[in-house]
């Protein structure tokens, strides 16, 4: 009995005699950027190749670099990286608003700080001893010799 070359499993087509597996991913499930997100990471291992509809339905092709990569894991491990960033993008749209909140606190504390540099300074020179303390015009004006 002969060795089968093609199989599928789920959503796997695996190829051996290509060295090649087919992953089919349902777009509805998985857009397009996380497809692209997924399918970069694979680079190192595999030759990798994005096609199909993104409307309907997309195709991996996976092309192992080394004949020893089991291609039926690569393509498991493939699934679990669709997963993964679908959950990063799930996460950095739930936290966008943290992420914006902390950004403004920075942007408004930073322009607060520019605001009150000029108010620091008295009119005669001098600087303030806080400023001193923090490091802002640490010069001393110069004591006046008779």
């Amino acid at each position: 009995m002969a060795a089968k070359k093609e199989f599928s499993v789920d959503n796997l087509e695996v190829r051996k005699d290509k060295n090649q597996i087919i992953v089919s991913v349902n777009p509805k499930i998985y857009p397009l950027d996380i497809v692209m997100s997924a399918a970069y990471i694979f680079i190192d291992k595999a030759y990798v190749i994005v096609d199909g509809d993104p409307n309907e339905e997309l195709f991996v092709f996976l092309k192992t670099k080394d004949k020893s990569i089991n291609l039926e894991e690569l393509g498991r491990e493939f699934n679990n990286e669709l997963i993964n960033y679908s959950f990063y993008a799930a996460q950095t749209i739930k936290n966008m608003p943290i992420r914006e909140a902390i950004i403004q606190r920075a942007f408004f504390t930073h322009s607060a700080d520019d605001a009150d540099s000029g108010a620091n300074k008295k009119d005669d020179g001098k600087v303030k001893k806080s400023d001193r303390r923090h490091g802002k015009n640490i010069s001393r004006p110069r004591k006046k010799t008779s």
